[in-house]
This record gives C-alpha cells, structure tokens and sequence, in this order.
C-alpha cells in the first residue's frame, strides 16, 4: 500500500470525523466537530495538531491516524485510528510500528502506553504481537459517558 506521512490538517480532520464503524466498533465513531469542540477533544485544537501524524493514500484519504502525547509522568501515549474501510487487514501493525519509530525519534527510549476497550480483542491482539503488555483493566467512562472496561497497555523502548 502506498501512503505518505503528513500533520494533521482541517480537511483530514473532517475525514476522520466522518469515518463510521460499524456494530460494536460504533463506539469509536466520533461526535460532531461542534460536540468535540465543547468537550475539549485535542483533535480538534489546531494548536495540538502536532501531536498527529497522518497516513494519506490515493485520492487524498486519511488511511489511519496516530496521536503522539507525553504524559506528566514522562510516559507517551500513543493512539491509532483506522479507516473502518481498512480495519482488519493487518495496517495496525504497520501504523504502530511508525508511531513507535516516531516516539523514539521524539522522545528517545521510553515507556509507551495505550488503552483500548476490553472487548476489542482484535486490537489487544495487534499491540500484542508488537510487544505491548497489558498492565491493568479499569472501567470508566468513555468520551460517550458510556461506562467501559479498559485494557491499559505498556510498551518500552
């Protein structure tokens, strides 16, 4: 698959904010921009746009995303999001591994972190096999107010 690397900009924003999963995966459907704006979501602050790297295919498609944040703890958080279109088909694993490579080249060796729904086995699965541990499962509420188990996850470089 061919892509390029770019920052994060307001026409792959409006992509991603469109993107629709579907059965269970609907939780990671994302609010309207208008919603997200009340709610602080970082996405949508331009300001933050640094911290997102964006993978871009033919036709100027946001294929994934990554959001690369330092914690106050030092750690990094590293979040991904896939096209529903191309969920499944192994681009995690290739997504990951350069927001890895990334965290490296920014913050040299150091702890990653992630967390992703508990029922979502076949995204544990994924940062599994790149060498991500689970370290610890809490429920608390979503960005939807919905109560949720949360499979919390550590890599380190």
């Amino acid at each position: 698959m061919n892509y390029i690397e770019s920052n994060m900009t307001e026409e792959y924003l409006k992509q991603i904010i469109n993107w629709k999963y579907s059965q269970e995966y609907e939780a990671y459907n994302l609010p309207s921009y208008e919603e997200m704006k009340v709610k602080g979501f970082s996405i949508v602050e331009p300001t933050k746009w640094s911290n997102y790297i964006c993978f871009i295919g033919d036709n100027d498609e946001v294929i994934s995303f990554l959001n690369i944040v330092k914690q106050e703890n030092n750690s990094i958080f590293l979040g991904i999001g896939i096209k529903p279109s191309y969920c499944g088909n192994g681009l995690g694993r290739i997504f990951l591994q350069k927001g890895i490579e990334e965290v490296k080249k920014r913050y040299g060796n150091t702890l990653i972190t992630m967390q992703v729904r508990s029922w979502n086995k076949r995204a544990i699965k994924c940062y599994e096999n790149i060498g991500f541990k689970i370290t610890k499962t809490e429920t608390e509420k979503d960005y939807k107010e919905n109560v949720t188990e949360f499979v919390f996850m550590e890599y380190e470089i």
